[in-house]
């Protein structure tokens, strides 16, 4: 009987964490690129602008118990800032739609630095962002 009684304990502690559980998704903007990862941080999908010079703004869709897993790595040599990522970071914008009571959201911009930096972003307040492209110094 108590055997029962624990695997139907756990049971229902099983399937009720489980309705809980969150999704993560692995993207990250590197340059003009970006990549999408598998939970094995292999790429499963990848634009191809290596050889091109035109950055791109992204926006990345989270849905409700989603995390986004967001890596940015800006090649600081193309950034408008110096070469040494540590002293000088690169930032670029990020606009963001939170979502709110009743179905609305609210936009908010922010700088969020670039140069091998990774952001945690939950699904369940944020509904999208979009990465701008940043600042080009002259060549």
């Amino acid at each position: 009987m108590k055997k029962s009684i624990f695997c139907l304990i756990f049971s229902i502690t099983f399937f009720v964490s489980q309705s809980f559980a969150q999704d993560t998704i692995y993207k990250m903007v590197n340059g003009t690129n970006l990549h999408e990862f598998n939970n094995n941080m292999k790429i499963i999908s990848s634009t191809d602008h290596y050889n091109e010079y035109n950055y791109r703004d992204y926006e990345l869709k989270v849905k409700k118990n989603q995390i986004l897993v967001l890596d940015l790595y800006d090649d600081c040599k193309y950034c408008k800032l110096d070469i040494n990522c540590e002293d000088n970071p690169s930032y670029r914008i990020i606009i963001i739609k939170k979502r709110s009571a009743f179905n609305k959201e609210t936009t908010e911009i922010q700088h969020w630095k670039s140069c091998d930096s990774t952001y945690y972003i939950d699904g369940n307040k944020i509904s999208s962002i979009r990465i701008c492209k940043p600042n080009i110094k002259e060549l």
